[in-house]
């Protein structure tokens, strides 16, 4: 799992690994200079990515990066029955945080910090890092999500569609070796005082042909 350092509120990141990410503090305030967010505005919160980790709940592959674009017809080599390659979506496990920095408490406990957040949308851009690699069509989602002040939430969101491994597997051959991808998430919501909440985040992938058959 990738873990996530934070940034400025607005658009600035830090990449670990394969996963990048963006911390929004919350509020118009002055960022500080301290604390798990480098810093939080005048409110003391501050909501970000802890992970994003990619995951195949349609094979029972479980947690990897390595997305199929390539169903096998038939897995066996009994010509009495069809027996196809599992196959579908892939999805990704996003981790959400709302942390209170020390000794700061919540509108509903009479502070300044807002007591929820909510998630109500997402987009996913794709970049391909591998030369040639075919270009994908970048997606937006709707979501409900509800993230109370000091607490965390897992979100099963999208993470590659039918449709582009379908337009993957229209550019590109089954026998090709796997092209590597960057996931760039743009997640929107609004504050418990309708303030926009904007969080970024990216974790890299591979598209090819993996076999699923049993």
């Amino acid at each position: 799992m990738n873990k996530i350092n934070q940034a400025r509120a607005t658009r600035i990141g830090l990449s670990l690994g394969a996963t990048a990410v963006l911390g929004i503090a919350l509020g118009c305030g002055e960022i500080g200079g301290a604390g798990q967010c480098f810093g939080v505005d005048e409110t003391g919160a501050c909501v970000t990515i802890d992970s994003i980790v990619p995951t195949d709940t349609t094979t029972g592959a479980g947690d990897t990066s390595d997305v199929d674009a390539f169903q096998t017809a038939d897995c066996d080599s009994d010509s009495t029955t069809v027996d196809p390659e599992p196959f579908g979506k892939h999805s990704a496990t996003v981790a959400i945080s709302v942390t209170l920095m020390p000794g700061v408490v919540s509108s509903q406990n009479g502070g300044p910090a807002p007591s929820f957040v909510t998630i109500t949308d997402y987009t996913i851009e794709y970049v391909a890092v591998t030369a040639g690699a075919p270009n994908l069509n970048d997606e937006s989602y709707t979501a409900a999500q509800k993230i109370d002040a000091g607490a965390s939430a897992t979100m099963t969101l999208e993470f590659v569609s039918i449709s582009n491994k379908a337009l993957f597997g229209s550019n590109a051959s089954s026998s090709d070796a796997p092209a590597q991808y960057q996931a760039n998430y743009t997640i929107t919501g609004t504050t418990e005082f309708v303030d926009p909440l904007i969080l970024k985040g990216s974790t890299s992938f591979n598209m090819g042909n993996y076999s699923h058959c049993s």
